[in-house]
């Protein structure tokens, strides 16, 4: 028998998607209103397929006390394939940003800031998690070095671009929160490119000021972080889209719903077919499934319903959180011990229980935490260019 039968990873979604449901009706909120519609919603999945994957890896783990990306084909694409479309999504949006405003300068300084508004406060909530639970784990006591848990800290709570190092010497801080921080090493990566970019395919160029700041933050990262050019690919199939997609009858051709079939297929086919995303025929294939998506195909509508926009929105903190709550779910409440002897259809219904809880928080997260920091952008950036004045 198979240690991940997918029939009952479904259950995981759905408690998602219910969950979800429940709070619009209940809350009366709706989900604020974007330009790319389906793709908000594609993110919200996609934050759950990570979940599974982690889920899986977890279960792997009390089983077999190994810590090891899963054996499954079907659960390895749920989280990689997950992240390659989530790179997919960003370069997609800022490339799309930058052609729309070709003629127009950029502002540089609003841009860096709200992305750091829209990563940051989540980030450092979570790493303040993570931080705690490595105190716990060391029961308190000093392992390392006070300057060098100082840097150790400053390094957790500053994207981590040197990696998951040890903090006072737990090595395993891995199982707190799978180390997902890695993505946004990436992102960052690509967000200081985008002044770069400006000079290869606009007509604006950044100011040298922008551009040495750039330089040097890429530097930064290149030489902190072994960077893998596999995931680099994936930031090409969003850009690629950007560029196809300003093509108005292209556009109206990838909406209909023969190209949700098409979508649909392809990503099975894909999962089904390669053991790994990480090579280039499978990100290919990927970025064709995304370049339908993005092209304004709802997949039949699902990924426009208000339940999947509101996941997309917060799709940033579950992705973040989840592996959090998975820990403290597996090692605390009930137990790893009670977890090693339960049946996949039992671990899975706690696994839903446990996305049902990761849904709530990270609703909460968002509406007192990440969405007024965002909004706050504008009046920061305002208020440091009067101070400059």
């Amino acid at each position: 028998m198979t240690i991940y039968p997918a029939a009952f990873a479904i259950l995981v979604p759905v408690s998602a998607f219910l969950t979800t449901k429940l709070f619009l009706l209940f809350s009366g909120k709706d989900p604020l209103p974007v330009k790319y519609d389906a793709i908000d919603g594609l993110r919200g999945y996609l934050a759950v397929f990570v979940f599974l994957h982690h889920s899986a890896i977890w279960y792997y783990y009390v089983q077999k006390k190994i810590w090891k990306d899963p054996d499954s084909q079907v659960f390895d694409h749920f989280g990689k394939t997950s992240v390659s479309l989530f790179f997919m999504i960003t370069a997609f949006l800022f490339f799309s940003r930058l052609i729309e405003t070709r003629k127009d300068p950029v502002d540089w300084p609003r841009l860096f800031l709200s992305r750091f508004t829209r990563l940051y406060p989540v980030y450092l909530l979570s790493m303040l998690v993570v931080l705690v639970f490595a105190g716990v784990l060391t029961h308190w006591k000093l392992h390392d070095s006070k300057s060098d848990i100082a840097k150790e800290i400053f390094e957790w709570t500053t994207f981590n671009f040197s990696g998951d190092r040890p903090v006072n010497g737990l090595h395993q801080m891995y199982f707190i929160n799978a180390g997902v921080t890695w993505s946004l090493i990436y992102e960052w990566l690509f967000y200081f490119s985008l002044p770069l970019f400006t000079l290869l395919f606009t007509r604006k160029n950044a100011s040298p000021l922008v551009i040495g700041f750039s330089v040097l933050l890429i530097a930064l990262i290149l030489w902190k972080v072994p960077i893998e050019l596999i995931h680099i690919y994936s930031f090409g199939g969003g850009i690629a889209a950007a560029f196809l997609l300003r093509m108005e009858k292209f556009r109206v051709l990838l909406a209909r719903n023969i190209f949700s079939f098409a979508a649909l297929i392809l990503l099975i086919a894909m999962i089904l077919i390669f053991h790994s995303p990480n090579s280039i025929l499978p990100i290919i294939i990927t970025s064709f499934v995304f370049l339908i998506i993005a092209g304004g195909n709802s997949l039949f509508g699902f990924l426009t319903l208000p339940v999947s926009k509101m996941l997309g929105k917060i799709s940033y903190p579950l992705y973040l959180l989840h592996a959090i709550i998975l820990f403290i779910t597996i090692e605390y409440f009930p137990g790893a011990n009670y977890v090693s002897h339960l049946s996949i259809a039992h671990y899975y219904l706690l696994i839903s229980g446990t996305c049902i809880v990761s849904v709530l928080l990270c609703l909460l997260v968002h509406y007192t935490i990440e969405l007024p920091v965002m909004n706050s952008t504008g009046r920061i950036l305002s208020y440091f260019r009067k101070k400059r004045l």
